[in-house]
């Protein structure tokens, strides 16, 4: 099983896809900061000094309260179990802090807008999401579809004739190699930011809860994109084709648009919507219908349930 996982990764990385998405994707983030740093001008003092005193008053440790249904914002608990829309809650009942604080990107609400600042890196990786997402789809159809395309799958079973154990070095090696290489982007593109930030922007606001929340939204961001891996290859591996694999997955999204269109539904067994939530900040969840529970439990249904369907069309069919 070692020198199975051994050549499972050395397969991986040997791809000229997963080389291409490494070499391209940092190129663009180099390119994307050297132009933000041209574009930008430092802020003065005065600039960064109207942020740190509101941040400095806001407590490490200050997280936002999950509304009520019905509410749409923020709630505060006076301590008799009634809720009053718009209020915030802090320790079993209200403080005077700034309305920043109790936001899940406090920093956003706080620091002057307009500026390069590294404060903006969640939102970053939010907005690239759907990027590395579609790296997920596409590593997950193209490096088990071109297996079956170029008939290496049957020299592989020759090898290794234990087709259990060929399925999941291979899904694992997948999932795992999707996970690092969108969480090495996010990372070279943090500290690329950080630099351009200390060079023509600013780090006010980097602090204890910004890291918190960032680490948070670059481990969901590559999760989610080592979950659509998954997913797209137990179809590659079903249907033994790249080409079925992106068409079905793009069919099914097609199909939850147009579900949603002629009549919407808050049920958690719509992908889409259970992906939006993983990645949504806390405070959307009653807008979403949904919450982090349910996103997570859809997201394991439809993973689990398209591995083991993969393995069992695999294990019994006719590879020749």
């Amino acid at each position: 099983m070692i020198n199975l996982l051994r050549s499972e990764i050395l397969r991986f990385r040997s791809r000229s896809l997963v080389a291409a998405v490494l070499v391209g994707g940092s190129l663009l983030i180099v390119v994307g900061l050297v132009i933000a740093c041209l574009l930008e001008t430092k802020p003065t003092a005065l600039d960064e000094s109207y942020a740190r005193p509101d941040l400095s008053m806001c407590p490490q440790d200050l997280h936002p309260v999950v509304p009520p249904k019905g509410y749409t914002s923020y709630a505060l608990d006076w301590g008799y179990g009634d809720f009053f829309d718009g209020g915030y809650y802090y320790g079993g009942h209200s403080e005077g802090y700034h309305y920043g604080c109790y936001d899940e990107f406090r920093s956003l609400t706080i620091v002057p807008s307009g500026l390069l600042a590294l404060v903006y890196l969640p939102l970053a990786l939010l907005g690239s999401s759907v990027i590395f997402v579609l790296v997920g789809i596409y590593f997950g159809a193209s490096l088990v579809g071109a297996d079956w395309h170029h008939r290496s799958m049957t020299t592989l079973l020759t090898w290794e004739s234990r087709r259990g154990r060929v399925y999941v070095a291979r899904m694992g090696t997948l999932i795992l190699g999707t996970f690092l290489v969108v969480l090495g982007l996010e990372v070279f593109g943090g500290f690329g930011l950080a630099t351009a930030a200390a060079f023509k922007g600013t780090l006010v606001g980097a602090d204890g809860l910004w890291l918190r929340t960032t680490i948070d939204v670059a481990i969901k961001v590559a999760a989610l994109s080592a979950v659509t891996a998954a997913i797209t290859a137990s179809v590659a591996m079903i249907f033994r084709s790249t080409g079925a694999a992106l068409g079905l997955l793009i069919a099914y999204f097609g199909y939850e648009q147009l579900l949603q269109a002629i009549s919407p539904t808050t049920n958690f067994w719509l992908l889409g919507r259970s992906a939006l939530t993983f990645l949504s900040p806390v405070s959307t969840f009653d807008a979403m219908g949904l919450d982090f529970s349910s996103a997570v439990a859809a997201l394991s249904m439809y993973t689990a349930a398209f591995l083991i369907v993969g393995f069992l069309v695999f294990d019994r069919r006719d590879v020749s």
